[in-house]
């Protein structure tokens, strides 16, 4: 079995020592993915921008806090494999981060201070992106709950889209 070079790649670039007389590599192992799914919820639960109610809301902290969001996680990502299972999900997690600041920039909502100071129209379109926000991240943050199986904080889960057999 050939190994692509790209993965070889990988392997050289975390060692980080070599013993001879008789031989020895030291190096460090890629972090396991359920430590950095857990890592990754643990910083989202602290983030009251999935949980805080509508009303507690204000656009400007909401888009600095996406950009805060987005940046951490970054680096969170550049630990792990491209093709790792939690990698995708953190960067869809990225993505949704940024459709809600284009979202807010586009309806030029970045700069007001107080959910208050909003007019209707601008309140339905700043409650329209935080729920799209909180939706597409929650949907990345159950999965990742789910599969490596990480509790979750019981103020974030409240916040959590719920499936069909909840609902039901």
């Amino acid at each position: 079995m050939k190994i692509p070079w790209h993965k070889w790649q990988r392997i050289a670039n975390r060692i980080t020592g070599f013993n001879v007389p008789w031989f020895g590599v030291t190096w460090n192992p890629p972090p396991l993915e359920r430590t950095a799914a857990e890592r990754a919820i643990t910083y989202l639960e602290s983030k009251g921008l999935f949980y805080a109610a509508f009303r507690w809301e204000n656009p400007n902290e909401c888009y600095a806090d996406a950009s805060e969001i987005r940046d951490e996680l970054t680096r969170q990502m550049l630990e792990l494999a491209k093709d790792s299972h939690v990698y995708r999900q953190l960067d869809a997690m990225r993505d949704a981060c940024r459709m809600f600041r284009n979202l807010l920039r586009e309806g030029n909502l970045e700069k007001i201070g107080y959910y208050q100071e909003l007019d209707d129209k601008q309140r339905a379109d700043f409650l329209l992106a935080l729920g799209a926000l909180r939706y597409g991240c929650g949907q990345q943050i159950m999965t990742l709950a789910v599969e490596y199986g990480v509790d979750v904080a019981d103020h974030l889960k409240a916040s959590l889209p719920s499936t069909e057999e909840e609902s039901e």
